[in-house]
């Protein structure tokens, strides 16, 4: 992706000078704008939200806040959205699929080219169909019995398929079929059923990238499949023949495909589709969210919300900042712990448009927190590749984002206070902790980049997850206060000091003043006469 040139504060001072570096880490600071998100959708953003950390006062931001990461800036319309109650009714009223287009599929046989053309047209239907549809409308597998008794009866209906796949076929399209549907082909999924390894053969439009480089297969998966007809025999047993939209690959431990890692394996658990890990890794360093990240975006949040801490701890890393620039893709879609300075939070509300995304995930609002991961006494310098030119330089920290579904306590309350311009700063500044998945790298316009090359764009990488934590700091200190506590402590020491040795004069004095006159003999008197010799045994007096 990018090219990253680091080196530590030593290498500095060798090759600028030590004066040079002692007034830079003075004076700098992040010098890299905040990542600002997009459309503004709730006013009770905080106030720090309205304008980018790097921004020059009374400037107004290029991008608004508290929208959706993909909806555009300009105003859309859109159709209203009519459910209808049967998806052959959706077939028929909005493809204009009926009676005499499924009767040409042709129960008991193999699929065929006879069937093909009705196979497209609804898998190029059911395509445009919302998630939601397809969710509201599946229902568990029947016996395989009804389905082979009353084909008829429970053609087009939508079943929630759970299996493995053996193996796929592709499919290429005859060229009256292909002029028609400007495709060469699609392809026909091997599975089998979970519970009885009945055969189903799944046709779709699109499988991983992943399965296609694969020599063997063996993956769980799961899908919303329409029931299209019964087919022909495979393995000695009678098949089944479903369209779907989409397969969704839910690896686990006895996958095929190499480099699935633990954590993409749990989030499977979780009923994240894995595949679409594919699309985030080639979007990396886009400037914006696309509709092709919408659903990872929210699989992945959902599932991050709902993970086990204790299991997540298990598997989650510390997060590699230069490697997750220089080569993204095999990080993504694992979980890492970061910390970093909080700066910014803004609440991102799902307008009703997004109603799918509330009825599936139960998700009406999330935050989007902009951090800085501290560099330590690192520095990055971060070009394209092969560039020349002078490209940005980072020090103390680089700006990350994190989409989290709640915040704690604490993070609220601060960031209430900044909205309501009782906190006296203009950003947050607190130490948060989070666990995530790490999505991919978001790319977005920020002025000290902009200084460089008006081209480039900042990129950020950007978590997923449930909550921060707090990061306790400890008390800080005035430097002062310790010096002048040494000072009083070095004065009081010196003062006890001299009044020790003034004692010990004194002691002095008196023994040579006092003491020493009461053994003197006074003038032709000798010591004898003093009485001051010991008594050769005890006295007893006073007993008397």
């Amino acid at each position: 992706m990018f090219e990253v040139n680091f080196f530590t504060t030593r290498r500095l001072i060798a090759s600028i000078g030590l004066g040079v570096v002692w007034l830079a880490t003075c004076v700098s600071g992040v010098h890299a704008q905040t990542p600002s998100s997009t459309k503004s959708a709730d006013a009770s953003q905080s106030k720090s939200a309205e304008q980018p950390e790097s921004q020059s006062p009374g400037q107004t931001p290029k991008r608004r806040l508290g929208g959706l990461p993909w909806a555009d800036d300009r105003d859309e319309i859109r159709p209203t959205r009519v459910r209808l109650p049967s998806p052959r009714k959706m077939l028929e009223v909005g493809f204009d699929i009926g009676a005499s287009q499924l009767t040409a599929l042709t129960d008991g046989q193999p699929l065929q080219s006879d069937d093909e053309e009705t196979v497209l047209r609804i898998l190029f239907a059911i395509r445009r169909f919302q998630p939601d549809d397809m969710e509201q409308w599946r229902r568990d597998l029947p016996p395989w019995s009804e389905l082979s008794d009353g084909p008829d009866a429970l053609r087009t209906e939508v079943f929630d398929l759970h299996g493995r796949v053996r193996g796929f076929e592709q499919r290429e399209l005859l060229p009256e079929v292909e002029r028609l549907f400007q495709r060469k082909h699609y392809y026909v999924v091997n599975v089998v059923n979970a519970k009885d390894d009945v055969p189903m053969e799944v046709c779709c439009l699109e499988i991983p990238e992943s399965w296609k480089k694969a020599s063997s297969l063996n993956e769980r998966i799961q899908a919303y499949g329409m029931f299209l007809k019964l087919g022909g025999e495979v393995g000695g047993r009678a098949s089944y023949v479903f369209a779907t939209s989409r397969i969704s690959w839910r690896p686990d431990s006895a996958t095929q495909i190499p480099n699935v890692s633990t954590s993409e394996q749990y989030l499977a658990e979780l009923g994240v589709d894995i595949s679409l890990f594919e699309v985030a890794r080639e979007r990396n360093g886009r400037s914006r969210m696309g509709a092709e990240d919408r659903e990872p975006f929210y699989q992945v949040m959902d599932a991050a919300s709902r993970a086990d801490s204790s299991q997540v701890k298990q598997i989650s890393r510390p997060f590699s900042l230069t490697g997750a620039i220089q080569k993204p893709q095999p990080l993504q879609g694992g979980f890492f712990t970061v910390r970093g300075k909080a700066r910014r939070i803004t609440r991102v509300v799902i307008s009703e448009r997004e109603s799918d995304i509330r009825e599936r995930f139960g998700i009406d609002h999330y935050f989007q927190i902009d951090f800085f991961i501290p560099l330590g006494d690192l520095t990055l310098q971060l070009s394209g590749k092969g560039d020349q030119t002078a490209s940005p330089i980072y020090q103390n920290g680089f700006p990350a984002i994190a989409c989290v579904r709640s915040l704690p306590p604490e993070l609220f309350e601060a960031n209430e206070r900044l909205a309501e311009g009782k906190s006296g700063e203009e950003l947050l500044n607190e130490e948060i902790e989070l666990t995530g998945v790490f999505f991919r790298l978001w790319a977005y316009k920020s002025e000290y980049v902009d200084a460089f090359d008006a081209k480039q764009k900042q990129v950020s990488p950007m978590f997923l997850g449930s909550m921060p934590t707090m990061v306790k700091q400890p008390p800080t200190r005035n430097p002062y206060l310790g010096i002048g506590v040494g000072a009083v402590f070095i004065v009081a020491l010196g003062a006890i000091w001299i009044s020790v040795y003034r004692a010990g004069k004194s002691d002095t004095r008196f023994e040579r003043d006092t003491l020493r006159k009461r053994r003197q003999s006074a003038d032709g008197k000798s010591l004898d006469d003093l009485g001051i010799e010991a008594e050769s045994g005890p006295d007893f007096s006073n007993l008397d």
